[in-house]
């Protein structure tokens, strides 16, 4: 019964960790948008020295986040094509923000002219967004076969300690019926 119990328990509880690293990589998609959203901001409010101060703060603390973010899952990811797309959208991910850091003294030189900082990273997101994708549908793809083999095993694992149960059953009627009997002769 403790079999069956622990079974129950580790079907309904336990989350696999490709889960949770499929979400962490949604997780960064969000983080990565917000970034780029933040260099926006930059580029239409950045002509007031406060609003570009906010806008540029969000930028960068955006640019960190993501970069962690993709250099654990890069680490931490058992799937070698996982790993290695979210180590590819991590090297893009830097090339993006070294171009949008670059681009930001353009815009400053060009006294604060969106176009002029939109002009050099323009159309730079696509690649590191189409890898993110890619490494994202990976990830679920994994944690789907992670979460079948999980759910088989548990279901398994009930299987065996029902048979076990009800083999200790049918052993514990039948001796006590051999020792009824023995106890009655």
């Amino acid at each position: 019964l403790a079999g069956v119990a622990s079974a129950w328990v580790r079907s309904s509880t336990e989350v696999p960790e490709q889960e949770q690293q499929a979400t962490d990589s949604e997780h960064m998609s969000r983080e990565f948008r917000l970034q780029v959203q933040e260099w926006k901001n930059v580029l239409i409010r950045g002509s007031q020295p406060e609003k570009l101060q906010k806008h540029l703060a969000a930028f960068n603390e955006e640019a960190a986040t993501v970069a962690m973010m993709a250099a654990d899952l890069a680490k931490n990811m058992d799937d070698r094509q996982a790993a290695a797309l979210a180590a590819q959208f991590g090297k893009e991910h830097q090339a993006l923000t070294d171009s949008y850091r670059g681009a930001l003294a353009a815009f400053e030189a060009a006294q604060f002219d969106p176009h002029a900082g939109d002009e050099l990273v323009r159309g730079m997101d696509r690649a590191p967004t189409q890898t993110l994708e890619a490494l994202i549908k990976r990830a679920k793809d994994v944690a789907d076969v992670a979460v079948i083999k999980k759910s088989d095993d548990a279901r398994r694992t009930l299987v065996w300690s029902g048979l076990i149960a009800l083999a200790a059953a049918v052993a514990l009627v039948v001796s006590l019926a051999w020792w009824i009997r023995r106890s009655v002769i």
